[in-house]
């Protein structure tokens, strides 16, 4: 096996991955991602939907038992091809899988043109892709859309870096957790108005927000009992400084 892949069981179907950020058990955040894209998978079916940023094709795993149609976009060369080796794996008996070997920026812009509508959009990019969501919200009327950021990592270090952002020591450390309730939700929330935030998990390494938009049926309850905070972003004694308006 070549240096740098790996082999893990996705669903009892084994697939190749790349031991770096995409790697299935890397850390808390990682597992939780795939326990929460599990309850999706469950819950709900989509006609059409599009992982953004699908890697080896490790979410794509769950995608495919709940959609009628997966797009898969790719632009690094090696995770494309083994997300091509892991297709067997990946593709259900219902669901239609077209990989698209490209940035997600020319394939939102490409669709768009071409009016098509997704009901589930998974953006899970390496850091950030804040830019790309106002795209996401006119491809998603009614649906689901996940967002995860990795921008928590500069906050909880206290080196945040996007322009108009808080003073950098205002979320440090524990704090990182208020930030994601104080700045990153409201944030989510006017890119995409009107969405109901179904649930939210966050870790030092990244965030990982679940929408609901135009009243899709999805039941907060579903995840009643996954944690939103995880590894040392768990509530410390005496609960969270707040450092913000209630």
């Amino acid at each position: 096996m070549p240096t740098g892949i790996i082999h893990r069981k996705i669903l009892g179907k084994t697939l190749y991955c790349l031991a770096d950020q995409s790697a299935p058990d890397l850390d808390i955040a990682a597992i939780e991602k795939r326990r929460c894209n599990a309850i999706l998978a469950k819950t709900c079916r989509f006609d059409r939907v599009l992982d953004a940023y699908a890697g080896v094709g490790v979410s794509a795993r769950y995608w495919s038992r709940c959609a009628k149609e997966l797009f898969l976009v790719e632009n690094r060369p090696v995770a494309l091809r083994l997300l091509h080796k892991n297709l067997p794996s990946i593709k259900g008996k219902n669901c239609n899988v077209r990989v698209i070997a490209g940035n997600a920026r020319d394939f939102l812009e490409d669709v768009l043109r071409q009016n098509v509508q997704f009901d589930l959009v998974d953006c899970d990019p390496f850091g950030t892709c804040y830019d790309l969501l106002p795209m996401v919200a006119q491809l998603v009327t009614k649906g689901v859309v996940c967002v995860t950021s990795g921008e928590i990592f500069q906050v909880y270090r206290g080196l945040n870096r996007r322009a108009g952002r808080p003073d950098a020591s205002q979320y440090r450390g524990h704090r990182a957790s208020n930030w994601v309730v104080e700045a990153l939700i409201p944030e989510l929330r006017a890119i995409f108005p009107g969405s109901k935030i179904v649930h939210f998990y966050a870790y030092p390494t990244s965030v990982r927000v679940i929408l609901a938009l135009g009243n899709h049926p999805l039941d907060p309850q579903a995840f009643h009992r996954r944690p939103r905070f995880l590894g040392w972003l768990r509530p410390p004694k005496g609960g969270f400084v707040r450092t913000g308006p209630n």
